[in-house]
Formats: C-alpha cells, structure tokens, sequence
C-alpha cells in the first residue's frame, strides 16, 4: 500500500510539472536536418495572436507583422503559459524591407501588449536594448540605460538580407539575450516571475524560420567575462550572480 501510494505520488508531481513545462525542446518550422519539428502550418496554433498582430504561414515560413510592441505568444495546449517561469526562446529570424526596423522577442509576458520584458535589435538606433513594461509604458532596463546599449552587429548572412539567431532567456531574477550566439545583455530585475514568452517586429515583416521554446538547461554565468554593460561584477572580474542548476523538463 505504502509502495502504490508512493508511485501515485510521483506520478501526480510528474504530470504536474509537465503541465507547465514541455517535455522536451518544442521546435517550430524547419531547423536544418531536425526531425522532431513542428511545421508552421500545424504548429501556429499553440501561439496567441496579439493585438495588431498578423501572422501567415508560407511553406516553412511563418511571416509576421506587427503594429507597436506585439506579436505572437506561446499558448501550447499541453502546457500552462501564463505559469512558466525559467526557459530559454531561441529564434532564426529575418528582416524583410526597409519598413520593418526592429527584431522583438518578449519573455514573461502577464499581459500583452501591458505587461512584460521586451527586448530590442533596432535599425534606427542600430543598438540593442532590453524593457520592462508596465500597464503599456516602457522603462528600460539596459545596463548603463541608452548610453550602455550595445551596438546591434552586423548580421552574418550571406544572402544579402538581416537574419539572426537570437536567444532570450529568463531564470529567477536573471535576464540574459543574445545575438548568434553572442552574449549581448544581461540584467537582473524582479517585476515579473513568470508568464510565457512570445515573438514581434515592430513595424514592416520579419520573417520566422523555426523558434525553439525550451525549459532551462544546466548551466552557470560564472565563468562570462564581465563588461561594463553587463551586471556589476565582483573583485575577480566575474559575475556577481551566478544561474542555479535547473533539471530539464524530462
């Protein structure tokens, strides 16, 4: 009995942690040779559309417009969005035109279009910049504030156009984002705790390739080299704050 008891137990805490988080990397459109993907056409539907947002699924392509600071959010049926709290969102994207000026990536999003973090590549300023939203009003949360911002990179695509891989993640009161794998920004702020990520371009088209949502693997700051637009830093030149080990969601 004691034995049955157990088993039910573990069982219960198994679904309720998968409630929240996928079981594995969910990988929308096409990633190379990946086969465990959704396609756009099947996948759309575990995203919510913002308002003045509008999406369109064009072969493996996802094509998404956007009017102000929204976009698409992660609603998967299998999981509970508005609880998620540590995970990684990872994107292959591309500008289109000279209208779309931005690439935006959301995380903890409680309200869209209200209440979330945000951050930025912009072709205006051709910086790179990170937001906390309240009821609507942006404050920015850059190191440093608009002087600290880095300087958005060139982009490494050798069809002629703006594409990027950029990777937004959020683990307790830690924010971190990247641009091709390169460490841009990392901030600690502690307005939102949990809420699902999403996926913007203000303005014009930006065009999605394939998004990757996933629960934090383990891993540590400690060893990132500190710069001056990044957290304040301790006496042996390293992060002050370091990530906690995390299980996956498996």
């Amino acid at each position: 009995m004691k034995i049955r008891s157990l088993l039910t137990l573990l069982l219960v805490c198994a679904f309720a942690f998968l409630s929240v988080y996928p079981a594995d990397a969910i990988i929308y459109g096409k990633r190379g040779d990946d086969e465990a993907t959704i396609p756009w056409n099947e996948g759309l539907d575990h995203w919510e559309v913002g308002p003045g947002a509008q999406a369109e699924v064009k072969g493996d392509v996802l094509e998404l417009k956007s009017e102000g600071n929204t976009g698409l959010f992660f609603n998967h049926p299998d999981t509970n969005p508005a609880e998620l709290r540590d995970y990684e969102l990872e994107v292959s994207a591309r500008k289109i035109g000279d209208d779309s000026k931005y690439f935006h990536l959301f995380t903890r999003t409680v309200i869209p279009t209200k209440d979330f973090y945000f951050v930025e590549v912009s072709y205006n300023s051709n910086t790179i910049s990170m937001y906390e939203f309240r009821d609507g009003g942006a404050h920015e949360i850059t190191p440093g504030g608009n002087a600290g911002r880095p300087k958005r990179p060139d982009s490494k695509d050798t069809k002629g156009g703006e594409h990027y891989v950029l990777t937004f993640s959020a683990e307790g009161n830690i924010l971190k984002y990247s641009v091709d794998g390169r460490l841009s920004i990392v901030v600690q702020n502690n307005k939102w705790a949990k809420g699902p990520p999403g996926i913007g371009g203000r303005g014009g088209q930006v065009n999605y390739y394939w998004v990757r949502v996933d629960s934090l693997p383990e891993q540590g700051l400690e060893n990132i080299p500190s710069t001056d637009k990044q957290l304040s830093v301790d006496s042996a030149g390293k992060l002050a704050t370091t990530w906690g080990k995390l299980k996956r969601g498996y």
